[in-house]
Parts: C-alpha cells; structure tokens; sequence
C-alpha cells in the first residue's frame, strides 16, 4: 500500500486515527474493505456532559452563597468544620485518588504491556494497613490543619517548609497530567480543540473549588465518582455480552499472551515484576495516602479516628474496584482487536486513547454512552484538581503567607486570601498541560515524576515519627538529598526515552482480520511498534520512528540507557525513601543526635511508643502545641496593641505640639 496514499485515508476531521469513510479524499483505496464505522458525539451526548459541569458548578455556588455555614472561615474552608459525613468524604477520597490516568492509562496499559500491572492492588491493602496504624494516629491525635504542621513540632520550620514544598512540587507535576490526559480523550471524540476544551472545563473546577471550599470539593466528588463508576460498569457490561462472555475475553487475552500475574524476576530493571507491583506501590500509595495533605485533609475532618479508619477501608476498596474495572477494560479492548490492532493500522495514533475508541465504536447500542463516559472520565479529572487546588491553597497559606503576615487578619480575609490562591494555581496548571503534551506515556511518566518527591517526603515523616534521636538536620538533608538523586533518575530517564534509549518489550499484536487493509505478511508504519523476528514487541516507551526501529533491529549491539535510568518507575518512591532515611540517620549521628527525652510521645507513632514509652515526654502535646501557638498569636497582638498605643500617643503629642503654636503670642 502506498504510504502517502495511506497516510492521507488516516488523517480525519472527526475522531483522530479514526478513518472517516464519509470523505473522498480520505477513503482507503478501492482494493481495501470497509472502514469500521465510529459513532460520533450527539446531542444527548454533549447535554450529559454540560450538565456534569453544571451541576458541579451549582454545588459550589451553593456552599458558597446559600449553605447555612458560609465558607468564610479557614476551618470551614479546609475541613468543612470537622463535622463531615463519612459516605461523601469517602468517596471524595476515591474521587481524589482515580483520575484520566487511571481510567484511560490502566487500559492502554493492560492491552500493551499485559496484566502484571494488577498486582499492584496487593500492595494498595499493605499501604493501606500502614495509613490506619502508623501515621492517622499521629495526625489525628495532634489535630492539625496541614500534615505539615506535624514537622514544624517534631523538628522546626525549615522541615516544615520542605515538607510543604515536597508536596507543592508533586501537585504541580501532577494536575497537569490529570488535566491533559481526559481533555485529549474529549479532543479526538468530538473534534474540540484541546487548548479550548483544557482552560474551560478547568474553569469551572477553578470556580467551584475557590468559591466552595472544602464542603463543594467532597460533594462534587461524590457525585462524579457515581458517575465514574456508573460509566465504566455499563461499558464493562455491554462490551462483555458483545464478546460471549468473560470465558471468551479471557481466553482470546490468554492466546494472545495478556494475562501474566507472577512474573518473579528479580531483575529491577524490568518495568513490571511481581515484586516491584506490590512492594513498589506499599511505598508510593502510602505516601498518597498517608502524608499527602489532600488525603489528611479528609481524614482530619472526621470526627472521631474510628471514623477516619472506616473512611481508609472504603477508600481502599472502592481504589482497587475501580482500579481493576479499568484493568478489565484493557482484557476487553485487546478481546475486541485481537486480529486487528488499531495502533499498528494507525486507527488510533496513542495508547491511551484506545478507551475512547471502543466505547465509540461501541457506543451505537447505547445512545447516550460516549456522553455519560466522557462525564465520567472528566469528573475523574475534576476531582483530581480541585482536591489538589483545595489542598494547595491551604498549604501555601498556612506555610508560607500566614507566619510573613505582621499583623492579624479575620478568618474572613484568610478565607478570602486562600480562594485567590486557589484561583491563581488553577491557573498555572492549565498552562502547564501545554508543557505535558510533549511527554511520554502517561503511566510511565506519572509514576516518574511522582517518585521525585513521593519517596522524599515519606522520608522525613517516616524519621519523624520511628527514630526519636534523628534531628532536624538529618530530616532536612536527608529529604534533600533523596528528592536531588530522585530527580537525577527521573530526568534522567525521561531523557533516556527522548533519545530511543529506553525500550520495554511490548505483548505480540496482529493485523491479519484487519478486513480494511491489504495483508502483506507483516503489516508496518511509522509511529508505532513493529514485530521482531521472534514475534514480540520492542518500542520505546514513547513512539518512536519505523527508521529507527528499523535500524535497531539491523544493528549487532544497540546502545542502551545507564543502568540507573533503566530501573523500573515502580520502585522510585522506595529508593527515594531509602536514600533520605539513610542520609537522615546518619546526619544525625555526625550532628548530634536529639535525645529522646526531648521528643513528646505523642509525636512518635503508636508502633513504636512501648519502646520509647519510659524515655520520651508526656502529656497532651496537642493542647502543649495550640497553648504555644496561642501564646505566640497573644504576644503579636500585645505587640500590635504596643505600636498601636505608641503611634496614638506619638499623634497625640504631635497635635498638642501643634496647637501650642498656634496660640502663642506674637510680638
């Protein structure tokens, strides 16, 4: 087939890769058979979308103007008054926690690179356990506004400030991710411009999040993780009756080679193991979970710990049952293709818009699904900023405004001051999607980039509240120290991936049902991956060009990444936190380490307080810490009281002075 010819019938105007029958220009030859057909975005389908957005947009218009308890108080703001319902802060955490990139990355990751992925629900339960038992006690014990502040108690401000800037740094890398991946997904199934549909659609997250508070944030987010699950069980359910059943999808992925569950080599530098899955997302899921403001921010806003624990056991399940749902979709999609792979044909040009597709080309059975699926994904969008935008606003404040602040202002002007923040971040993340679309994979680089930071601040939690002895000089170092080699590795691979130096072997696809195209023996184009001798995948992770694919296959020895940037993404998190708590340790020891006298009970985690019980401090730390504070605030409204009366009996004089010359007697 003629390449030119070719590339011309794959460009279209509607959905990209999809080939639009309806064009002379860009129909396939005669020789070729029929196009497959994609639904396109109705009426109905644009009205349940807006109306997601609108509804969202009416919760925060509510809580902000009509809602008995206004949002004008930093307590109301960032906790909603302590004084939450379980059912909605636990699907608000849910909400939080899926995103674009679980949804629409988890299937393209299934249908590429097979099922080993899903054994990191394994280690969800572990992270999970270590959230109820080690750190929620802590946090809860002390009562704190930021998981922040708990640094600031245990060691002093500069930890507390990097502990803020660890988490300010992850948010930023993060939000821009989450925004691009579902905008791209609404590009390519209705023809929107991405960088039309990216500022609006985050418009409307700005608004409700900034006006709201924290009170709007969990209601949308119950609402959209409804939707969210709604979305992908009717697709999951229709596409299973149109396949015969789940015997049959797992059957055609088991021929096809998808379904690989206990690959135990130990070898870090293979990107999905048994063993990097599991023990790799223990650490990186506890850190969301356990230190990210965003999730303590809920948990805090419980009113009991009982409470709070009951929320880590819904939130748990409810992320592993939507995690494996999107896994089942990626069985389904390669069930549906499995003679005919889209991305080799160039019907789809990227991975993670493989979902997209088959609920489209589905989506004639159900009129209204693409609609209610782009809700879906969309709201896994919305909840993923706003709960980052809300936390952000509040860490910013509390961290870095608040104690610059010389005098006192209302709760008001606070709350006030937090939604300019809110609305101001919103903003630089929707110009940093501009930077985003230029990366990689979506699951590789967020799970990259996320392990810049996630290890690191695990770190100085994990010091914090297990080794009494380590100081603030160890923490601080030790965070430094692990978020500058993290950062070495990720860049380090992203880089490795820009230049084709990083590849991972992909699971067999074929052309051969392909009914729409001529069948040579082996079917290539530029773009995608190609088929070696042996019949297995190789492509670098990003795609890369048929000449240089071409060119690795004929080359005897190929130039490969250094070993450091070949380790698996799924173990940054924990070479971070190893590498900080090492540093910590021993900075520590050469500094001077605390002595354990010095450092209240209430500050170490309830694991480890038997073995420090008789030679750390006691007494209710939390009402020490709020009286401290108290005491602080008193002493700068003495000292505002101080300049206050100074510069009225400075007026005072001043005026006397004045009228003392008036009336005196000239000559």
């Amino acid at each position: 087939m003629d390449t030119k010819a070719f590339d011309s019938w794959t460009n279209t105007t509607g959905f990209p890769g999809a080939l639009d029958v309806g064009s002379p220009e860009t129909a396939p030859p005669p020789v070729v058979g029929s196009v497959p057909k994609i639904h396109v975005f109705s009426a109905l389908d644009h009205t349940l979308f807006v109306g997601m957005l609108v509804v969202s947009a009416i919760i925060g218009i509510y809580f902000a103007f009509f809602a008995k308890q206004k949002q004008n108080t930093t307590s109301e703001y960032l906790m909603g008054g302590r004084k939450m319902g379980i059912l909605p802060v636990s699907l608000s955490l849910i909400a939080s926690y899926i995103s674009g990139i679980t949804l629409l990355g988890m299937p393209a990751e299934i249908y590429v690179y097979g099922t080993q992925f899903t054994t990191a629900t394994l280690g969800v339960l572990g992270a999970a356990t270590g959230c109820a038992f080690i750190f929620m006690p802590v946090f809860y014990g002390l009562q704190l506004s930021t998981s922040y502040e708990y640094l600031e108690m245990r060691f002093d401000r500069r930890v507390r400030l990097l502990g803020s800037l660890l988490f300010l740094v992850s948010s930023f890398l993060n939000i821009p991710i989450v925004i691009y991946l579902p905008a791209l997904a609404f590009s390519q199934v209705t023809g929107f411009n991405i960088h039309l549909i990216t500022p609006l659609v985050s418009l409307v997250c700005i608004f409700y999040t900034s006006l709201g508070g924290l009170k709007a944030v969990v209601w949308t987010d119950a609402l959209q993780t409804v939707m969210m699950f709604f979305a992908m069980i009717v697709v999951v359910v229709i596409g299973t009756a149109s396949l015969g059943g789940f015997g049959n999808i797992l059957q055609r992925n088991d021929d096809g080679g998808r379904l690989e569950f206990f690959n135990f080599n130990t070898d870090p530098t293979v990107r999905h193991t048994f063993w990097n899955t599991v023990i790799g997302e223990i650490f990186s899921w506890m850190t969301y979970v356990s230190v990210n403001q965003g999730m303590v921010q809920r948990f805090l806003a419980m009113p009991s710990l009982r409470k709070a624990h009951i929320m880590i056991v819904i939130l748990t399940f409810g992320c592993v049952a939507i995690t494996l749902i999107s896994c089942y979709c990626g069985l389904l999609i390669y069930a549906t293709y499995y003679n005919c792979d889209r991305l080799s044909t160039k019907v789809v040009r990227a991975s993670d818009q493989l979902l997209p597709y088959y609920v489209m080309n589905v989506a004639a059975s159900l009129p209204g699904l693409p609609g209610l699926f782009m809700a879906g994904v969309f709201s896994a969008a919305l909840s993923s900023m706003s709960t980052g935008l809300n936390s952000m606003s509040g860490v910013i404040y509390e961290d870095f405004i608040h104690p610059c602040l010389k005098i006192k202002i209302s709760e008001e002007r606070a709350s006030t001051i937090m939604k300019i923040i809110c609305v101001f971040i919103g903003i630089v993340c929707v110009g940093m999607v501009f930077i985003v679309q230029h990366l990689g994979a979506v699951i590789q680089v967020s799970g990259s980039l996320g392990g810049i930071t996630s290890g690191p601040m695990l770190a100085i939690f994990a010091l914090g509240m297990l080794f009494p002895w380590v100081n603030s000089k160890g923490a601080l170092i030790g965070g430094i120290t692990g978020m500058i080699f993290m950062g070495y590795i990720s860049f380090g691979q992203q880089a490795a991936v820009a230049k084709g130096l990083l590849k991972f072997e992909k699971k067999p696809v074929t052309t051969e049902g392909c009914a729409f195209l001529p069948h040579d023996d082996i079917f290539l184009s530029s773009g995608t991956s190609i088929i070696n001798t042996t019949g297995v995948f190789m492509d670098t992770v990003t795609e890369g060009s048929l000449a240089g694919a071409v060119a690795a296959m004929t080359e005897g020895e190929e130039e490969q990444a250094a070993y450091q940037f070949r380790l698996s993404y799924k173990l940054y998190t924990m070479i971070g936190l190893s590498v900080s708590i090492a540093v910590g340790l021993v900075v520590s020891f050469l500094t001077g380490p605390t002595d354990p006298a010095d450092v209240h009970i209430e500050l170490l985690t309830p694991v480890v307080r038997p073995l420090f019980a008789h030679r750390c401090k006691s007494g209710d730390e939390a009402a020490h810490w709020k009286n401290r504070v108290k005491k602080e605030e008193e002493k700068e409204m003495e000292a505002e009281a101080e300049r206050d009366s100074l510069l009225k009996k400075e007026t005072i004089m001043l005026m006397l002075d004045e009228a003392r010359d008036e009336v005196k007697p000239t000559r």
